[in-house]
């Protein structure tokens, strides 16, 4: 089965969102509520190092 991970979301009820800050995106795209067994949003963490974010993102889509 073919999942959706959604990380980022450019656009709520007709309002970009592209020039809002990072952590202003992922407040919106929690807000939306999209429960689906086939849409996961990624989480987020703040001052993780680029190889550590990359492994952990890996990590989350191979176990589904």
């Amino acid at each position: 089965m073919t999942s959706y991970y959604a990380f980022d979301v450019l656009d709520v009820d007709g309002t970009s969102t592209t020039d809002l800050p990072y952590l202003e995106c992922r407040e919106a795209l929690a807000n939306l509520s999209l429960e689906h067994p086939r849409i996961k949003v990624l989480p987020h963490w703040l001052n993780v190092d680029g190889p550590t974010m990359l492994e952990s993102r890996r990590s989350i889509i191979w176990k589904v």
